[in-house]
This record gives C-alpha cells, structure tokens and sequence, in this order.
C-alpha cells in the first residue's frame, strides 16, 4: 500500500513538472516568435540614422592614420578603430578622407587621395552597397540584443536602401571627373590580409569640395 502511495505521488510529480515545462516553453516561443514579428528594421535604422549616425560620421578615423596605426601597432589599431559582430579576421572601420574622383564608372568611381605622403587610388562602390559592413562598421550594434539572425539581416538592408536613397543618388546628380570631396565611408579590412589597392570604400557620406 506504501509502495503504491509512492509510486503515484511520483506519477503526478512528474505530470505536474511535464505540464509545467510545457506551459513554459509554449510562453517563450510565444514571446520569442512575438518579439520577431514586432521588429521594425526600417525604423530602428531610420531612427540610428538619424539620432546617432551623425556622430559616428563626426568621429570617423582619418584613413591614412589608420594606415599608420595598423603598420605601428595592428593589435592596438584594429581594437581602438574598428568592429565586428562576429570573431575574425574581419574588421569593419569607418574612415574618412578627401580627394580627387578621377574615374567613373556605371557601379562606382575612383577616389585618389594623399596616403603617407604618396597619392593613392581606391574604389568606392555606388551599386552594391553592403549595409553589414556598414552595420559593423557604426559601431552602433551589439550582437546581445539580438535572437535573431535575420533581424541583423534586415538592418543590414535597411542601411542599404538608406544609403542609395540619401546619399548616392543624390550625389551621383554632381559626380563627375575632377570632383573634390570629402567622403566618409565603412571599410571592410582583413586583420592578416590587408591588401590597400583591394580595399573598396561604401560611402556614408559625400560632400563635394568647392
């Protein structure tokens, strides 16, 4: 009879913590799947654009004092001046610089610009705008606040659509050989591979120089 009284208060221990766990469970996924559909990625981007974008683009390193600072110290340069979501040889930076548009062409042009003392030229692209690295290089994203992959993602496309709307297409009206500007820009770098003429330039601001 003890045995019996055991074995069926057991039962509905292990009923209750069955029907606890589910109860449980089906309220995550519920928040979880909630939390997901309720994430806006065109406003949250539109409102880091707006709000905090600004001074990210104020605090841009110079490029050719990045290119310095990788040569003297990499470690030190690539922990103070640059980003990334993911652990790497991949690091996002956002640099500025003026120069000279010496080429154009239909999906970007040619900036050159004073490097160490010597004039170099680098790609900047007007077509394929890749808003993670933009995304990565702000600075702007900690990786902890998001469940979800395509919630980084979209973020990433919306900096994208931001980007060609607010910023290329309206520059590309003034482009043209000869231009002088001044651009700030993300750039992806390759910690153990960093080949300069290789590097391509994703705009994030263009004023042209008078």
């Amino acid at each position: 009879m003890k045995a019996n009284t055991i074995k069926n208060s057991l039962l509905l221990i292990l009923l209750f913590i069955t029907g606890y766990n589910a109860v449980y469970f089906k309220k995550l996924n519920a928040i979880t799947k909630e939390g997901v559909q309720n994430f806006d990625a065109k406003t949250y981007t539109a409102a880091l654009w707006k709000n905090k974008m600004p001074a990210v683009i104020d605090a841009a390193t110079e490029f050719d004092q990045l290119l310095l600072a990788i040569e003297k110290d990499p470690q030190l340069a690539f922990e103070k001046n640059t980003h990334a979501l993911a652990i790497g040889n991949y690091r996002y930076a956002m640099v500025k610089m003026s120069g000279f548009v010496v080429a154009v062409h239909e999906d970007d042009f040619i900036i050159e610009t004073d490097i160490a003392g010597s004039k170099k030229q680098l790609l900047v692209t007007t077509e394929f705008i890749y808003g993670s690295a933009v995304r990565d290089a702000s600075g702007l994203i900690d990786i902890k606040d998001f469940t979800s992959a395509s919630d980084l993602n979209a973020i990433a496309e919306s900096f994208n659509e931001t980007i060609k709307k607010t910023v290329i297409q309206p520059f590309k009206k003034r482009l043209s050989n000869g231009l002088k500007i001044q651009l700030v820009a993300a750039v992806e770098l390759n910690k153990e591979n960093m080949v300069l003429d290789q590097l391509v330039l994703l705009p994030v601001q263009i004023n042209p120089i008078s």
